[in-house]
Order: structure tokens, then C-alpha cells, then sequence
């Protein structure tokens, strides 16, 4: 084990090792690497679960030497996809720049271990978003569409592509937050619903009207905050299925498994169908009449309109005109 301590993060080097590693493995034409099959071949891999051992509940992945330039890299099973991908990234970037060969890293100050993690980021980076690929990648106008498809290009989180994208100067991160903040106003803070009226006629006449409201709200992860299929609530901090029905909690593309709002029958990112459209909790919105966005059904009633046979003719948001009592003492003539 060396004794040397970090002092800088040695960017420059960290880029070049990245390039050069890529070049050694036939990876330079690619992207979205599989970095799990990478890593295994550097390393001896062990998954551990964050929601099943709480001394673990903050650890994304780390590295053990054993010597002789064999390691152990243990990472979490419950890293949302991207993440995932990521830490195996960040996990061989420590292997390939020898620094627990260089260092001693079981002994090192706080700040000197966020030198190295930042050496192993720069390197992850450009290891798993190389800056010609990815600027060849980007188009505009950039849009929330366009970063999520570039995070389904390169197989990352989220964040990885906004940090990219800023630190090669292409979009500024303030901006890309403004983009999400109107995103997230314009959806009312991702509170994404569904309603549905059903309509039921008895000889030919309309007598009842039944919504069926379903509001599903998503955390910062895109992830369900209640379940909809049986309305559980209590979901471990890493959890990606239901623990009381087994429904997996992210409405996904079932084709690019890119993240969907809640009342996406179709992936936004390439046409599919989504994973709660496939399991058949959200509906077909064929027939205009029958669905009505929840936003409309919860701040105002419905109006149904029928012809003199009884025919429905059109379901409407009710309007102050519908309230309107009128005698004929308050006609003007």
C-alpha cells in the first residue's frame, strides 16, 4: 500500500486514462457502455442491498484491494437504472487509476477522499460519455425530451447528462433547471392524474355517472409515491416494486425503459407503450367523452348533454352559466 497523499485532482490524466481504456477494450465507436460487463473484467463483483442492510443504507458502491491488482468492488442492487450503471463506471475508474494502489486510501482526510472520487467521476464521465460522441449526440433546441433521450443513449442517470452538458459548455446547468422547474409548473409539480367517467345507460337512457379518479403523484426519481394498483404507501428508500401487490413502481417504457409521467400510455422518448399501459391500469382515451384530465374533474363538476332521445352527446366541465338561476323578475324586459 503506498503512503502517498492526493493534493489535486488530476484531471487531465484522469480524461487521458479514461480515452486510453476505451481504446484498449474496442469501446472508442461505442456508446451506452455496459459498464457492469467491463468492471468484471477488472474486478470481482458483489452486490449488496441498501433497504436490507441498514449499515449500508448511504453507500452507492466502493473497492477493496486485496492485492497483488486484485480487487472486490461491491455495489448496490438498489440504484435506480442510469445510477447503476454510473457506480460500476466510477467503481473501475478507481481500479484503472491505481488509487488504492497509489494511496493509502483506508487512511486518508475527507477532503482528500473527494479528490479521488472527483478524479473517478472525470474519468467515469468521459469513459462512459465521451466528448465527441456525446457533443455528436446532442441536438437542439435542447428540452427535457432531448435530455432524456441522451440519458437512454449513454445509459446514465438523469444528473450525468446535466452535468455533462455543463461542463463541456454546452447548456448551462441553470438553464436545464429552468427547464424542469416549467416542466414542473406546467404539471403542477409532477402531480400527474388520470379520471375516468364511465357512463351507464338502463333502456337506452343515461341514469347514472361514475368518475373514477386516480391521481398518482411521482418523487424526485420519477418513482410512485403511492401505488396504483392497490394504494400502498410504504415503500423502502431503494424500493422499485411493491412490496404488498409487486406492480413495479415506475411507469417505464417497456421498449427504451426510459421514465414516463404517471398518465403516459405511450413513451414520450421513442412511441411505445408503457408499463402501466401494458398492465392494463390505464386505459385506451379513444372515445374523448368518456376521459377527462383530473385537474378539470377536481376543480369543477361535469355536465353531461344529451339529445331529446336521451343520446349522449358530449361530457363538459361544468361553467358559472350552469349555476345561473334565472326567474323572470331578472329579465330586462
Amino acid at each position: 500500500m503506498g503512503k502517498k497523499r492526493p493534493r489535486r485532482v488530476r484531471k487531465a490524466r484522469a480524461i487521458a486514462a479514461a480515452r486510453f481504456f476505451r481504446q484498449q477494450l474496442g469501446l472508442v465507436e461505442y456508446n451506452g457502455i455496459d459498464a457492469r460487463r467491463v468492471l468484471k473484467r477488472v474486478a470481482v463483483l458483489k452486490i449488496f442491498s441498501s433497504s436490507q442492510d441498514p449499515d449500508f443504507i448511504h453507500e452507492e458502491g466502493f473497492t477493496r484491494s486485496l492485492g497483488n491488482g486484485k480487487y472486490e468492488v461491491y455495489v448496490n442492487r438498489d440504484l435506480p437504472e442510469g445510477r447503476d450503471n454510473w457506480t460500476y463506471g466510477h467503481e473501475t475508474a478507481h481500479i484503472v487509476l491505481k488509487h488504492h494502489e497509489e494511496f493509502d486510501v483506508d487512511n486518508l482526510l475527507p477532503f482528500e477522499h473527494w479528490i479521488l472520487n472527483r478524479e473517478a467521476n472525470i474519468f467515469t464521465s468521459e469513459y462512459l460519455m465521451p466528448e465527441d460522441k456525446f457533443r455528436q449526440a446532442v441536438r437542439f433546441p435542447l428540452t427535457i425530451s432531448e435530455i432524456a433521450r441522451l440519458k437512454n443513449i449513454f445509459k446514465v442517470s438523469w444528473q450525468a447528462v446535466i452535468n455533462r452538458l455543463d461542463e463541456l459548455h454546452i447548456y448551462p446547468k441553470a438553464k436545464i433547471e429552468q427547464l424542469f422547474c416549467e416542466q414542473q409548473r406546467a404539471k403542477k409539480e409532477l402531480a400527474m392524474a388520470i379520471a375516468t367517467v364511465a357512463v351507464a345507460e338502463e333502456k337506452g337512457q343515461v341514469y347514472t355517472m361514475q368518475k373514477d379518479v386516480l391521481r398518482i403523484n411521482l418523487d424526485e426519481n420519477m418513482r410512485f409515491t403511492i401505488c396504483p394498483r392497490c394504494g400502498n404507501t410504504d415503500f423502502s428508500e431503494g424500493a422499485s416494486y411493491c412490496k404488498m401487490c409487486g406492480l413495479y413502481l415506475y411507469n417505464d417504457c417497456i421498449e427504451c425503459h426510459a421514465h414516463n409521467v404517471a398518465d403516459a400510455r405511450y413513451c414520450e422518448y421513442c412511441g411505445n407503450e408503457t408499463t402501466l399501459f401494458k398492465a392494463g391500469i390505464l386505459k385506451p382515451c379513444d372515445d374523448a367523452t368518456l376521459y377527462i384530465m383530473l385537474e378539470e374533474l377536481l376543480s369543477r363538476e361535469v355536465v353531461t348533454e344529451f339529445d331529446q332521445e336521451g343520446n349522449l352527446l358530449a361530457i363538459r366541465a361544468k361553467t358559472e352559466e350552469d349555476d345561473l338561476q334565472i326567474s323572470e323578475e331578472d329579465l330586462p324586459f
